[in-house]
């Protein structure tokens, strides 16, 4: 901001940072509820309505698969605030909001995915440990992974789910060594770098497979606003397209 002899003078960048905190802010204040008593709530009239009414205008003429399906208003709605709130701190307005978190309301196509492939490798391990993981091994993961029982679908199900597939990949990098050596010490040390590296390329492939890699809330609350059956049709979209790069054996 600068300040003349009269007036002041707020450059437009300035704006949007601006309005990113005014949001934040707004996302952070006391509410009794993430779904009930929205429209009391500051952030609704900011962000929620405008975005909420924006779809509903343009979801017959573009292609929001995801949220078309999501039948009643009310749900709708709900799931645009439980996506502004946990999203606020990025908001600037409803036609960037949509596009930001485009792959929230329409899957990603398979060109999206063929052209956003993570590297499926462990970085910053010891040398001794292979580093690479097969296609076939992540998706096998990711495939035990929704195996959890729909009904109890949610964040506190979700993230420990997600944690024991973390340890998991911890072990099977363990089994395919052979001759381990070391303290005590060094053992756990060696422990801790794989788990870190596990926990990155989950996440990695995760972001990848539900939104072709864009930024946005973490991995646990996507699936968790996405739902058991989409995040399963993502999954599943997501192993088909690694299995084509991978071609014929």
């Amino acid at each position: 901001m600068k300040y003349t002899r009269g007036d002041s003078v707020v450059a437009f960048e300035k704006l949007w940072f601006l309005q990113k905190r005014h949001a934040a802010r707004y996302a952070s204040s006391p509410v009794e509820s993430a779904l009930n008593q929205k429209r009391t709530h500051p952030l609704h009239e900011l962000a929620v309505k405008p975005i909420f009414t924006l779809l509903d205008e343009t979801s017959t003429s573009l292609d929001y698969s995801f949220y078309q399906r999501i039948a009643q208003p009310e749900n709708r709605e709900n799931f645009v605030q439980r996506l502004v709130f946990a999203d606020a701190q990025n908001y600037t307005n409803p036609t960037e909001f949509i596009q930001r978190n485009i792959y929230f309301f329409t899957p990603p196509s398979v060109e999206a995915l063929t052209t956003t492939v993570p590297a499926l490798s462990l970085h910053r391990i010891p040398s001794r440990y292979p580093n690479t993981v097969s296609c076939d091994t992540i998706t096998s993961f990711f495939k035990m992974f929704m195996t959890i029982n729909p009904d109890s679908w949610g964040g506190g199900t979700i993230k420990p789910y997600l944690q024991s597939l973390i340890s998991s990949g911890v072990e099977y990098t363990l089994e395919n060594v052979e001759g381990e050596t070391g303290s005590g010490e060094e053992a756990a040390a060696s422990h801790t770098e794989l788990e870190k590296s596990w926990v990155k390329l989950m996440n990695q492939y995760l972001r990848w497979a539900l939104v072709a890699g864009k930024p946005g809330p973490d991995s646990v609350l996507t699936m968790e606003l996405l739902g058991y059956e989409e995040t399963g049709r993502r999954l599943d979209a997501a192993a088909k397209v690694l299995k084509s790069l991978k071609g014929p054996e």
